[in-house]
């Protein structure tokens, strides 16, 4: 099973990816990322069965509504949670387990071990069959459009691209944001890519 650890204190990602890929009787595959945009693309290329996300990782708890829109059974547990500050982020961010600064690595490790038996296998699965559905809906151009999305590239570039007027992709972009139910280009992307993996 494939295991994410985000954080951008290296040591402390790296030591918390130690930890459990040697745990015993763990089956675990651990990566670790170091921002939300590497946890995106690691995601869409593993579709890790846990994600332990560093709550104190720059744009974290908001990157969650992200990671959760193209993984929404992926269980993720929020590591160095301050009561104070933030569990009421991340209770309304729909994260399934916290764990405080002080919480031991014997708790962490009794956290993941109960998943152990959950097959999740098939988040990124999930994410390309929403966004195939969705994308029934979108005209030829905006299909043109979103392989381009998908790819990274910016309105200009695809207006370049395509041949067409810069305030006519604007259009095409915000059409697709409201046919595939996200509000971001990076979510757009995000499902985009996933309905496009093999």
């Amino acid at each position: 099973m494939e295991l994410l650890v985000l954080s951008d204190t290296r040591i402390y990602g790296d030591a918390v990816g130690r930890l459990l890929s040697v745990a015993p009787n763990d089956p675990w595959r651990v990566r670790v990322a170091h921002s939300i945009a590497d946890a995106v693309i690691q995601m869409v290329a593993a579709a890790p069965d846990i994600l332990l996300l560093d709550v104190r990782v720059d744009g974290a708890v908001h990157g969650l509504d992200v990671l959760r829109r193209g993984w929404p059974r992926a269980y993720i547990l929020a590591i160095g949670v301050d009561p104070l500050v933030h569990q009421p982020l991340v209770q309304r961010a729909g994260v399934d387990e916290v764990l405080p600064p002080a919480a031991p690595a014997s708790e962490l490790l009794r956290l993941v071990a109960m998943r152990r038996g959950a097959n999740a296998a098939g988040f990124a699965h999930a994410a390309a069959g929403r966004a195939a559905s969705r994308a029934d809906t979108l005209s030829l151009r905006e299909l043109e459009v979103s392989r381009l999305l998908a790819r990274g590239l910016s309105n200009k570039d695809i207006a370049r691209h395509l041949g067409i007027e810069l305030p006519t992709v604007k259009n095409h972009v915000h059409n697709l944001l409201r046919k595939l139910d996200v509000r971001t280009r990076l979510q757009a992307a995000l499902l985009l890519k996933g309905s496009q993996a093999p």
